[in-house]
């Protein structure tokens, strides 16, 4: 335990000194929405730089929503599709960057909405489904509990986006 306390010292020194401090008016757009439907179940706890192992030390870039598998996932803004497909710990992944170069990371999906890479999506618009891929080879599934992961990046260092889910889902 006293190791990752060091680390995370250390993470959250890196992320002040790059700029990963609240983002700002961009994040209280009024066009921004929760990433599930307010009507899905769902539930989810601050995460952002604990801990993990899988793939080696590293820290939690995100916030996982526990939901049942296939619950639709939304994009939080207006924007382009920037990244889509598999990634080894985030299985079925889609990367969606706004207007202000905030890129917003949904991964673990089961499947895809029919969005490509240079889409332009608007906030609420369904981008894929809930799932727990991932932590392996393309197609890993049931690896974990289903649930979405969601991350926040600008300039390439993760912001944690605890605030701001709770903003958007009203809490």
């Amino acid at each position: 335990m006293r190791k990752w306390k060091g680390c995370f010292l250390i993470f959250t020194l890196f992320c002040v000194s790059v700029g990963a401090v609240p983002l700002g008016a961009q994040m209280t757009d009024p066009t921004r929405v929760f990433p599930l439907s307010k009507t899905a179940r769902y539930s989810y706890e601050p995460g952002f730089g604990d801990g993990r192992s899988f793939g080696g030390e590293r820290f939690h870039e995100g916030v996982d929503i526990i939901a049942p598998k296939g619950t639709p996932v939304r994009s939080v803004c207006n924007g382009v599709v920037t990244n889509k497909g598999w990634l080894t710990l985030g299985g079925y992944r889609i990367g969606v960057t706004d207007a202000f170069g905030v890129y917003h990371y949904y991964a673990h999906l089961s499947a895809y909405a029919d969005v490509e890479i240079g889409d332009t999506v608007s906030a609420g618009q369904v981008l894929g489904y809930v799932g727990s891929t991932g932590y392996g080879p393309e197609g890993t599934d049931d690896q974990m509990v289903p649930h979405l992961h969601f991350g926040l990046y600008m300039n390439d260092a993760a912001v944690d986006p605890y605030q701001y889910l709770r903003q958007w889902d009203g809490k």
